[in-house]
């Protein structure tokens, strides 16, 4: 049901009027004009008024049936059939039990699911589960954020962590976890060790593996550098080339002499096969071996050179406490010069094998070289050691660190972890009960779809109505099934179509029936049994006083069921300016249904009175709202005014009338335009012309006359000329500021 009703922004409503304490049965007196459809159009439909807000119990909204002037109008239009009123049906038969209890099930399914989204989304009054959640985790978040900032000088202990705060948040939950019981040292402690550690670290170095030189003494040594590389002396051509000692220029040539088809490329004479075979024999296998040798060497002897040039680009990446990289430079860059010179002598002797070459000796700079790169390569491998112990130490130290850090919020962290995973689970549940309610949902709509087509009908709702119409006397006129017999037309007695011609008191009683029996039933077959609030605003507009104690009596049938736990109606709203009718519905009330008795802990029971009683009033174009709790405002003294009204009326000649007769007449209108409407008498006579103006403020001057002076022992009754001219004067307010319908009810003549 509604807890709470905010008018803003809607009509003459402007300054966030409030409805607050809202009972099952409410009441809201007010005179035409101050606001109270507006009231009922907002409870119909409130997404037409967005500054206005309603609030109900466990923000599960109730479907609201309105009554009002719309309802009228968009029922009973000239050119349209009534819609039909489904109802369960009498029978006893098990498909009519079915269909009541799908519905409630549904029913209860609904503010099940509904309640359940709720307490998983929120609403404007109370956050959600899911964005109570994220409020505890951005909490935790920042509280972890801002506690790192009381440990300034270990800041580098949360180096990995600091990108941002979800990163810092998580690792202080994984630290957490893996936290072991290990010593929990003094931050002053931890600060100084982090003074020695943090700050700039030395770099890890490349290896630098100590140079071996061995291959190059070893090359340097070949005893083939100094023997000559002769061909064979087996062929007739072997003394010629000793003779001439030419071997190396006659083996230059033997390929310009296969490129020159068997002619000397010296002297161009043809060469025989004899020749060829002894120069091929000339230079045997052993002979080739050996020249591969020299070229094996050479090629050795220069990769071992480029290996040196290479070490010597890499000596800047070491610092001066490794190795004086200049000095260092300008020895290997002599050294290699030196063995360059002996790689030309291998190239000569490959060249020239016949010729001996002297090659230059550097073991004895070798062995100093490859004693100095040892020491380099021991210096780097000490410098990484220091460095990985180093790190080594580092790394304990932000671990205890963390350690310190975890153990200064670990409350606040056993709390975060115990109200998430309370939050995980309660969320779990309330999706859980979504979904399944929602199941559930589906399964009862396919069992009221499939009944309600056999097991509801709108022939009682019509059966019943017509009852009531003959009941009350209205015989020329009945409700009649459409032809597709989904739905009401008004009929005559012949079979004539009566919607066209019905009296406005007769379009508003039939109005009225039709409207109970829907609060009754539902359109739709499956709404029968739902939840529903009832709106109703004036329903006696233009009714006669039977016919509005009829009315009156079929609304205290409605004010009974609202108290039933099981029943489908939660709230009642009943709005209307007529006084007669407020009072007829508001008297004789039995309070005993209409308390409560609410549970207060182990203290004894509250009880509490169900009805509320409003008054909406209108001064300057604005509408108010002003709360009796359960006090009814309209007494029965304003009915006693206007009787003396009657009486004055209708005496002939004035008849014999009070002397407070007076008072009576300011008492009324102070009552009806003041006390409910809003308006100060003296400000009334504005709305008037001169000659009517001067009339009121005449009346008015009569009527205070009479409320001065008390009651004394000698008071003359009014005349009786002024007294008609005061009487019309008064009938004339009430023309004036269109309440003629309220002066004409209170005078019984509506």
């Amino acid at each position: 049901m509604l807890t709470k009703i905010t008018l803003n922004n809607a009509a003459t409503f402007e300054n966030g009027e409030v409805l607050d304490d809202l009972k099952r049965l409410n009441f809201i007196f007010g005179t035409n004009g101050t606001g109270k459809t507006t009231i009922s159009r907002l409870l119909r439909d409130n997404t037409k008024f967005p500054d206005c807000e309603l609030n109900w119990v466990d923000n599960i909204p109730i479907n609201a049936l309105v009554y009002n002037a719309d309802f009228v109008e968009e029922n009973f239009r000239e050119d349209s059939d009534i819609q039909g009123v489904f109802t369960l049906g009498k029978d006893e038969g098990d498909e009519a039990e079915d269909l009541k209890r799908a519905i409630e099930e549904s029913k209860i399914a609904k503010e099940l699911a509904e309640k359940a989204k709720n307490s998983l989304e929120g609403d404007e009054q109370k956050a959600g589960l899911k964005t109570r959640k994220e409020k505890s985790i951005k909490t935790f978040v920042d509280l972890c954020w801002k506690e790192k900032d009381n440990f300034p000088k270990l800041r580098d202990g949360f180096q990995g962590s600091l990108n941002s705060k979800e990163a810092f948040k998580n690792t202080v939950l994984e630290k957490y976890n893996d936290r072991s019981k290990t010593k929990i040292f003094e931050q002053s402690e931890l600060e100084n060790e982090a003074a020695s550690l943090f700050g700039d670290k030395p770099m890890e170095l490349a290896d630098f593996p100590p140079i071996d030189l061995s291959i190059i003494k070893s090359i340097e040594d070949e005893v083939i550098f100094q023997t000559p590389v002769l061909g064979s002396a087996d062929t007739y051509l072997s003394s010629m080339i000793s003779k001439l000692d030419n071997a190396d220029w006659v083996r230059s040539g033997i390929h310009f002499h296969e490129l020159s088809d068997d002619h000397c490329p010296f002297c161009q004479q043809q060469t025989d096969e004899a020749f060829k075979d002894a120069l091929k024999n000339l230079f045997d296998e052993t002979y080739e071996k050996a020249m591969n040798t020299i070229k094996e060497y050479g090629q050795r002897y220069r990769a071992e050179i480029e290996a040196i040039e290479n070490l010597i680009l890499r000596l800047p990446e070491f610092p001066t406490s490794i190795v004086d990289s200049q000095k260092f430079r300008d020895q290997l860059n002599s050294f290699v010069l030196s063995l360059k010179l002996n790689l030309e002598k291998i190239r000569e002797k490959w060249k020239e094998p016949s010729k001996k070459v002297e090659l230059y000796k550097s073991k004895e700079v070798a062995d100093e070289i490859q004693n100095l790169s040892k020491s380099i390569s021991e210096k780097v491998i000490l410098h990484n050691k220091l460095v990985g112990d180093l790190k080594s130490k580092t790394e304990e130290l932000k671990h205890k660190i963390w350690r310190l850090f975890i153990e200064k919020i670990k409350a606040s962290i056993e709390n975060f972890i115990s109200e998430q995973s309370i939050f995980d689970s309660e969320i779990a549940e309330a999706e859980k009960i979504v979904k399944d309610e929602n199941e559930k949902l589906e399964v009862r709509g396919r069992t009221i779809a499939e009944i309600s087509a056999r097991g509801t009908s709108i022939k009682p709702t019509m059966l019943a109505m017509n009852k009531l119409l003959e009941g009350f006397g209205f015989n020329s006129f009945k409700l009649a099934l459409t032809a597709a017999e989904d739905g009401y037309q008004i009929e005559r007695e012949n079979g004539e179509l009566a919607c066209t011609s019905l009296s406005e008191g007769e379009r508003t009683f039939i109005a009225f029936l039709y409207f109970y029996h829907l609060v009754m039933g539902a359109n739709k077959p499956e709404e029968v049994v739902a939840s529903r609030i009832i709106v109703i605003d004036d329903p006696v507009s233009s009714l006669d006083s039977d016919v509005l104690f009829i009315i009156s009596s079929l609304l205290k049938k409605l004010f009974k069921m609202v108290f039933k736990k099981d029943g489908s109606i939660k709230q009642i709203f009943i709005l209307t300016h007529n006084v007669y009718f407020h009072r007829n519905i508001t008297s004789n009330l039995s309070y005993k249904p209409f308390i409560e008795e609410i549970k207060n802990d182990n203290k004894p029971k509250i009880k509490i009175v169900n009805i509320g009683f409003w008054v909406t009033k209108k001064a300057d174009r604005v509408s108010t709202v002003c709360k009796y709790g359960a006090k009814n405002p309209i007494t029965s003294g304003y009915e006693l005014l206007w009787q003396e009204v009657r009486h004055a009326i209708n005496s002939p000649g004035g008849g014999h009338v009070s002397a407070s007769f007076q008072n009576t007449i300011r008492r009324i209108l102070e009552h009806y335009f003041s006390f409910l409407g809003g308006k100060e008498l003296t400000s009334l006579q504005k709305e008037f012309p001169d000659a009517d103006e001067i009339l009121f403020n005449s009346m008015i001057s009569w009527a205070n006359m009479g409320s001065h002076g008390a009651i004394d022992e000698v008071y003359i009754a009014p005349v009786h000329c002024e007294l008609e001219v005061f009487l019309k004067t008064f009938r004339k307010v009430f023309e004036t500021f269109g309440q003629e319908q309220h002066y004409e009810m209170m005078l019984g003549k509506s």
